[in-house]
């Protein structure tokens, strides 16, 4: 049954996103704690069962692990499995690890004994190198969530308070991006970012963006080029 696992978590890991653009470094990490895992959870006595569900799980955990998060979202599209399902395996692993909480600085990736809750901050740098966005851009959705972090305890998402901290940054700096595709770059739904944006504007006294900027009909690479260049020339 082992042995089995660690041949389906070699195939998935093996498999590039599709957006085509992750390391190999991060997946070469990612491979080892994963199979790091699974050898803890063996002596630990674990239930294994050989399905979508237990290799989503331990690849959930790994990329945690890693420091280079990937949602539920993201790991259920790799493995095909409901992400509420990997939610729960997961939950059960680590209660068999006997993982406790512990801040990103007490991580250890040699050791499976705790684990630093996902960060925006991860998100927000994933995200923005995922889809080229530019460093300006990335770097002031940074500030606005330290800012948002330091005044609001939120229990959301935390890719999703990344891509709405990346998106009011993106409005700020004049690169037009709209709601729908912002859900569609962290898996959720409209409603769900809205509500986030909200805080966090609240949070830095922001107005309302005007409704124009809620349309556009440019690809994304178009509008991340001619924003370039509008910034070149300042």
């Amino acid at each position: 049954m082992v042995d089995k696992l660690l041949l389906e978590l070699e195939k998935l890991m093996s498999k590039v996103d599709e957006d085509g653009k992750e390391r190999e470094a991060v997946e070469e990490l990612t491979q080892i704690l994963a199979k790091g895992i699974v050898n803890d959870l063996k002596i630990k006595g674990y239930a294994f069962r050989n399905d979508s569900a237990t290799t989503g799980a331990i690849l959930y955990l790994a990329y945690r692990k890693s420091k280079n998060p990937r949602s539920l979202d993201e790991i259920s599209n790799r493995t095909g499995c409901e992400r509420k399902k990997i939610g729960r395996t997961f939950i059960k692993m680590k209660k068999a690890l006997g993982m406790k909480y512990c801040s990103p600085e007490n991580m250890s990736i040699s050791s499976n004994s705790c684990l630093a809750p996902s960060s925006p901050k991860s998100f927000i740098l994933r995200l923005g190198k995922q889809y080229n966005l530019p460093e300006d851009i990335i770097q002031k959705a940074m500030e606005i969530y330290e800012k948002y972090e330091k005044e609001r305890n939120d229990s959301s998402a935390p890719q999703i308070v990344a891509g709405a901290c990346l998106l009011i940054s993106m409005r700020i700096l004049g690169l037009e991006m709209t709601r729908r595709e912002l859900a569609d770059l962290v898996g959720c739904t409209e409603c769900g970012t809205d509500q986030v944006m909200k805080k966090i504007m609240t949070v830095h006294k922001l107005e309302k963006f005007p409704s124009k900027l809620f349309s556009y009909s440019k690809p994304m690479e178009e509008r991340i080029k001619e924003y370039n260049e509008r910034r070149e020339k300042q």
